[in-house]
């Protein structure tokens, strides 16, 4: 029991100090503002699933909800700790007073649900917080139009900052708290008359974009990081390849490049996936001393060019100008015939 203790502890740790550089970035109020949101938004989910669940043995999704609660409020206890003027509440005195039953209950759950007791996944949730990514925040605020069409409208045109800045919360509150894709979804509706009256597709496809650019944008800090102890580490873009892939996903799948040198396509240069919405690429973390898969060799630009006539009934509604499926880049930055010869 003493080691279940000890594990779950480290975890608090781990969130704590995630929480702590998050603060410094972006500023404690904000953050703290966020995970108060987190909180009650979990307090009212908790309340609802135990009426539903009933006196049996908890189900593993409201044990997830209880662990993650535990550590929201632990950080806002250490946030107002650092707070200069701020009282700490009731709620906060209360959690102090429980920490020894906190960590109890978190040992009983992960022996009861294994790998149960996760960090909050703040560094994610960094990624849509215009105060720590600047502009930047979101790929939505990323994309100002459809570049084989300019005239066609942006999405800031298409929704406003304002709403913007909404589904950003939503999409912050929803990864801190684990929340289902429909969920999520049914939140970001919920704040937008525009996607009130769009087909569902609109909401999936923001929330995916979304979410895929946090996890990948995830990854790339690992490999970064791993960078820096083995020295030979590259990322590929991967795409996925079915009757939905976009023209360009075949231009720019096998791309080679270091953990620093931005990807490059028909859409400009970015560090890593998505470029745009919908987009599934991702990236493979790889070493050079490894030898590279045959399912990243890079495909022809003539199967970029069938992929975008086969999606496309009137290619004139997209412009009258088909893009140009050739490259003007390089496929790989490091020599290819390097790979697997360590």
């Amino acid at each position: 029991m003493a080691g279940e203790k000890s594990s779950a502890a480290a975890t608090l740790k781990r969130s704590r100090d995630k929480a702590n550089r998050l603060a410094q970035k972006g500023g404690r109020k904000r953050l703290k503002k966020t995970l108060e949101q987190a909180q009650f938004d979990l307090n009212k989910r908790i309340t609802q699933a135990a009426g539903l669940s009933g006196a049996g043995k908890e189900p593993f999704s409201l044990t997830r909800m209880r662990t993650t609660l535990i550590q929201i409020e632990a950080v806002i206890v250490d946030l107002n700790k650092g707070m200069k003027g701020v009282v700490v509440d009731q709620a906060g005195k209360a959690a102090q007073m429980a920490a020894s039953e906190q960590l109890e209950y978190m040992a009983k759950a992960e022996r009861r649900f294994k790998g149960i007791n996760a960090s909050l996944p703040l560094d994610k949730v960094a990624l849509t917080d215009k105060a720590v990514s600047r502009t930047n925040a979101s790929v939505l605020r990323r994309i100002s139009g459809d570049p084989a069409n300019p005239a066609r409208p942006g999405v800031l045109a298409r929704y406003g900052t304002n709403v913007m800045g909404k589904f950003e919360e939503q999409m912050r509150i929803g990864m801190l708290t684990n929340k289902s894709w429909a969920e999520m979804r049914a939140d970001m509706i919920g704040q937008s008359p525009f996607l009130q009256q769009a087909p569902a597709s609109w909401a999936e496809r923001l929330l995916r974009t979304e979410t895929m650019a946090a996890q990948n944008r995830s990854g790339w800090e690992t490999t970064r990081q791993a960078q820096e102890e083995l020295g030979d580490m590259v990322k590929i873009l991967s795409a996925t390849f079915d009757d939905r892939t976009g023209w360009d996903s075949y231009l720019v799948h096998g791309q080679i490049r270091k953990p620093d040198e931005a990807f490059e396509g028909p859409f400009g240069t970015y560090q890593h996936p998505p470029n745009r919405p919908n987009d599934r690429e991702v990236v493979v973390p790889h070493r050079v001393s490894w030898p590279l898969p045959a399912s990243l060799d890079p495909r022809s630009e003539s199967e970029a060019e069938i992929a975008y006539f086969s999606r496309i009934k009137n290619p004139g509604a997209r412009g009258g100008v088909p893009p140009s499926f050739g490259r003007s880049w390089e496929m790989s930055t490091v020599d290819r015939e390097l790979f697997g010869k360590a």
